[in-house]
């Protein structure tokens, strides 16, 4: 699952519970600590590495891209990207 799909899972699941409340670290060499939490007590925290977030973001250019009639070679790069790092988890 990506990181966007489990944001959007948990910020779908908890926000009628009340405001949630997010943080990240300062970003490093190997990434940064994202966390999100709920005031019903849960927690999403994800350790991003730069690769991953390379990954989401040009996953999410191809999901625009596609909404908006496309241009070419973001999908092509984002298959790339994900075939060098062995795909999604």
């Amino acid at each position: 699952m990506t990181l966007l799909a489990e944001l959007e899972e948990f910020v779908g699941d908890h926000r009628p519970h009340a405001t949630l409340t997010c943080d990240a670290t300062k970003p490093d060499w190997n990434g940064y600590l994202l966390t999100v939490s709920c005031p019903c007590g849960v927690v999403l925290e994800r350790w991003v590495t730069p690769e991953d977030a390379e990954l989401d973001l040009l996953r999410a250019a191809a999901v625009t891209r596609d909404a908006a009639g496309g241009v070419g070679g973001v999908e092509e790069r984002a298959r790339s990207a994900t075939d060098e790092h062995g795909g999604p988890e």
